[in-house]
């Protein structure tokens, strides 16, 4: 009895919810097709039809429409990558133009999931002053484009959430629909994003 009321750590998603004041979108199962990172249409029917939920809520869960998605966790390896993919993959293939942001600068690992190079990315962005359209790229999945992390730089910029904002903002005026553009970003520290949930 002691060592649960000691116990401050949130077990169930009732308790996250309550927590945090905030609805749970989705909860992922545990799998090892998660680890070996396989295609969204080879996953176990559990775990696809989890992200499905998570996709339904974002589109249909507040009253306006949601533009810009941020995965990040407090720790490292917890799936932040893996949930942006597959989130960004099923969000295109239902037709959707997404674009998917890298910024875990130093562990940076969605170009190779998307099989696209690192450079140009966002680093160019705030380094070199280039236009957020010259580093959107395609790729394999119709609808889906990325912005890579970009070439690492010697020293990160503080503010995440203002390169952020003005990422998201020149997003939706790519052509030719900029109303339809969803952005997603992925990130390692969720602390450099506060001011997005005050």
């Amino acid at each position: 009895l002691l060592r649960e009321q000691a116990d401050s750590r949130l077990h169930r998603p009732d308790e996250v919810s309550a927590a945090f004041d905030a609805p749970v979108l989705t909860t992922v199962p545990r799998h090892r097709a998660l680890k070996r990172h396989v295609p969204f249409p080879d996953l176990p029917p559990e775990v696809a039809e989890a992200y499905r939920m998570l996709q339904a809520n974002l589109r249909y869960g507040r009253g306006d429409r949601v533009r810009t998605v941020l995965v990040t966790s407090a720790r490292s390896q917890e799936g932040k990558t893996t949930t942006l993919v597959n989130l960004a993959r099923l969000m295109a293939s239902s037709g959707e133009r997404v674009v998917a942001l890298d910024f875990d600068l130093r562990r940076a690992q969605l170009h190779t999931r998307l099989g696209v190079a690192r450079e140009p990315g966002l680093t160019d962005v705030f380094v070199r002053h280039q236009e957020v359209a010259a580093v959107t790229r395609a790729t394999s999945v119709p609808n889906l484009s990325v912005i890579t992390a970009g070439p690492l730089p010697p020293n990160p910029p503080a503010d995440n959430y203002a390169l952020l904002r003005r990422v998201s903002l020149d997003l939706r005026g790519l052509p030719p629909t900029p109303d339809e553009v969803r952005a997603f970003a992925t990130d390692s520290d969720p602390a450099a994003y506060e001011k997005m949930v005050d």
